[in-house]
């Protein structure tokens, strides 16, 4: 009698063999994930290196080269981004070290600058101003000599301290102020006189003088206070 194998113990008959059987669900969810990973990987190529997200694209990457859900093909592909992507990693934390770097060399440098200014506004306010006299500026009666005579006087008593010569008609205007003349003193031995010949010459705060104006010859400080 003729009698036909059994299907299942010899796969003929048209059964399919284990190895032909159709994607599984974790290859096709694999292939997927491959596609959008590619998608994703061509996009973010065209953004600045800081802007792309290397690290969530790298370990992706790396899960899908080490995995067997993909095809050969795909997983070398996948293990040439996970290179590729290595590089960049790289280039990214070495541009973001350097951002860092002159983010922190710019904060120390606002803060140096507003040291300095701090401290150019405590010399300001504590500066002490040098002259060779101050007082009373005065018109003299005595006039001798090259350019015209001044008097630097006492404010309290209008005695003479010394005297100012000079032929800049500045000067003149600065008649019945408190001054500061800079400049050099002379003796004149001739007129038996202390003259100084004014470089500068300004308004100056009479309450000062001892404190934030000194000068070589200065009223006493009852008169300038």
């Amino acid at each position: 009698a003729d009698e036909t194998p059994a299907a299942t113990a010899s796969g003929v008959d048209g059964a399919v063999p284990p190895a032909a059987a159709p994607t599984t669900a974790a290859n096709a969810a694999a292939g997927e994930q491959f596609n959008a990973l590619e998608a994703r990987y061509s996009q973010s190529s065209t953004l600045p290196i800081d802007d792309q997200p290397i690290d969530e694209m790298l370990g992706s990457y790396q899960t899908l080269a080490s995995g067997t859900d993909l095809p050969e093909s795909m997983r070398r592909i996948a293990a040439n981004r996970v290179a590729s992507l290595k590089i960049r990693k790289q280039a990214k934390d070495e541009l973001l070290a350097v951002r860092q770097e002159h983010q922190q060399m710019q904060a120390r440098r606002q803060s140096l600058l507003a040291e300095q200014q701090e401290i150019e506004e405590h010399l300001k306010a504590n500066a002490v101003e040098m002259y060779a006299a101050v007082g009373t500026l005065r018109a003299s009666n005595l006039q001798n000599g090259a350019g015209r005579l001044y008097r630097l006087t006492d404010p309290q008593s209008g005695r003479t301290l010394v005297y100012v010569r000079s032929d800049d008609p500045a000067l003149a205007g600065l008649i019945g102020q408190f001054i500061g003349v800079k400049g050099k003193i002379n003796t004149e031995a001739q007129f038996n006189m202390t003259v100084i010949t004014p470089e500068s010459a300004r308004a100056v705060d009479a309450s000062q003088v001892g404190k934030g104006v000194v000068a070589q010859i200065m009223p006493p400080p009852s008169s300038s206070n």
